[in-house]
C-alpha cells in the first residue's frame, strides 16, 4: 500500500473517471453528504502496489479519513459506494449487460429496488451497478450506422429465450425469499440439480434471469477449469 495513504490520514481528493469517461474528484461526487468508499481497484490505491483489503475512505464534509473497514459505524447515515474492479481496454475487458426496456425508469426500480442494485446514472440510457458488473438499460429503437439491419426491442415471447442473465449466490433460498418480499415474481421455487440449485425469474420487460446456486463440493463453475 502507498505510504502517504494510511489508517488515520488524509485521503487525497482524487479525480477518476466515472461511467462516461468524465474526471470528476472524490470530493465533487461526495457533495455535502458523508460517504464511505470502498476501494476496490489496484488504480485509485497502488503505485504497482495491491491496496490493503477491505480499505474504505470515509468522507465527512472538508475532511478525508483512511479507516480499516467496519460494520459497526454509529454515525451519521452514510452513503456507501463500492467500485468494481476496472481493467483498461488497452489491457483487458469490461463486461456489462444491456437490456432493452419500454420503461426505463419501471427497470430501474426492479434492478435497484428488488436486486439491490445502485443506480449510476439515470436518464433515457440508464446504468445500474449490480454487484461485479452494471445493467444497461435502454429504449428500443431502429437500425444505426454501426448496425444498420438491427432493431432493438423488448422480448416478443418472454417463452422463447436466446440469452440471459446469469447470477451466482451463496445462498439461494435466502435470496429467493428476499426478492420474493420485494416483489419478484420467480417462474418456480428454486429446483436441485446435479451441480446446482437454481430458478428463473424476469424482469418487468420479460428479461430472463437465472438465479444459481452451486452444490459442487468442488467449488461453483469457472469457464477455465
Amino acid at each position: 500500500m502507498r505510504s502517504d495513504i494510511r489508517a488515520g490520514g488524509t485521503l487525497p481528493d482524487y479525480a477518476l473517471p466515472d461511467h462516461d469517461n468524465t474526471v470528476r474528484k472524490l470530493s465533487e461526487l461526495q457533495g455535502k453528504d458523508p460517504l464511505v468508499l470502498t476501494l476496490a481497484t489496484r488504480q485509485l490505491l497502488s503505485e504497482g502496489a495491491p491496496a490493503a483489503p477491505g480499505a474504505c475512505c470515509e468522507l465527512f464534509e472538508d475532511r478525508r479519513r483512511l479507516l480499516p473497514d467496519r460494520h459497526d459505524l454509529d454515525r451519521r447515515p452514510q452513503w456507501r459506494w463500492q467500485m468494481a474492479e476496472f481493467t483498461p481496454p488497452a489491457e483487458g475487458i469490461l463486461l456489462a449487460h444491456f437490456i432493452v426496456s419500454d420503461d426505463v425508469e419501471r427497470s430501474r426500480r426492479f434492478y435497484t429496488e428488488v436486486l439491490g442494485g445502485r443506480l449510476v446514472f439515470s436518464g433515457d440510457v440508464t446504468y445500474v451497478a449490480l454487484a461485479n458488473s452494471w445493467i444497461i438499460i435502454n429504449v428500443g429503437g431502429g437500425p444505426t450506422d454501426d448496425k444498420p439491419e438491427v432493431t432493438l426491442e423488448t422480448p416478443r415471447d418472454p417463452d422463447r429465450v436466446s440469452s440471459f442473465l446469469n447470477i451466482r449466490v451463496k445462498d439461494i433460498q435466502a435470496v429467493y425469499a428476499e426478492w420474493s418480499s420485494r416483489g419478484a415474481q420467480f417462474l418456480t421455487p428454486p429446483k436441485h440439480h446435479q451441480y446446482e440449485i437454481r430458478c428463473y425469474i424476469r424482469d418487468p420487460d420479460g428479461h430472463l434471469i437465472e438465479v444459481g446456486q452451486t452444490t459442487d463440493p468442488e467449488g461453483d463453475w469457472a469457464p477455465w477449469s
